[in-house]
């Protein structure tokens, strides 16, 4: 997708826009689901060639993937986001 006026500019949304790019990022989200349960099953039901190729489209595409659309949300939601992965850890104790 292409965003005209960058991300949060009021000017280069139209109305409805953002749950075009919503329904996107979560279509590509139920892809990578797809794929992962395909190379599972392909695992559990089939010997051959295409298991090492489902695993390794899932080891390398996925991740790759759902890095990307984790970007794109940071993108849209900005500080809500990054806020509140702050305001969990604090409370968790984690440091990662």
């Amino acid at each position: 997708l292409i965003y005209i006026g960058g991300w949060g500019s009021s000017a280069s949304w139209g109305v409805g826009i953002m749950e075009v790019v919503l329904a996107y990022m979560f279509s590509r989200l139920q892809a990578l689901k797809y794929i992962t349960y395909r190379a599972a099953w392909a695992c559990d039901h089939q010997k051959g060639r295409m298991v090492p190729l489902l695993t390794s489209l899932v080891k390398h595409y996925v991740p790759q993937q759902a890095k990307a659309i984790i970007d794109e949300a940071i993108n849209i939601f900005g500080a809500t986001v990054t806020s509140w992965i702050r305001r969990w850890k604090g409370a968790t104790g984690t440091t990662g």
